[in-house]
């Protein structure tokens, strides 16, 4: 869901149908999206964590909670990765339209 907020949010059709400022305004909201996006994944690879050095232990939990934890921290780094591209790109559409 959040990488798909992640995604969803940096869609722009065509950069030409807005001015500068509203791309310049808009890059605090891509902020928060980029924040929001990373934190579901962030509490979930938490709770992994949480889960693997937990008591009792069993193989099983630890490695649920293993595998867990390394998609949790693959979708960390794409929603990351998406929310840097999408700051970055709103800032080249309000300085080349300036």
């Amino acid at each position: 869901m959040s990488t798909f907020l992640a995604l969803a949010s940096g869609f722009v059709h065509d950069p030409d149908d807005h001015s500068a400022g509203y791309y310049r305004d808009r890059i605090p909201e891509r902020q928060w999206v980029m924040a929001v996006s990373v934190l579901l994944p962030a509490m979930t690879a938490a709770a992994a964590g949480a889960s693997i050095f937990s008591r009792p232990r069993t193989q099983t939990r630890i490695a649920n909670s293993s595998i867990v934890l390394l998609i949790a921290v693959a979708a960390i780094w794409f929603c990351w990765a998406l929310g840097i591209d999408d700051i970055e790109k709103f800032e080249r559409f309000a300085n080349r339209l300036s």
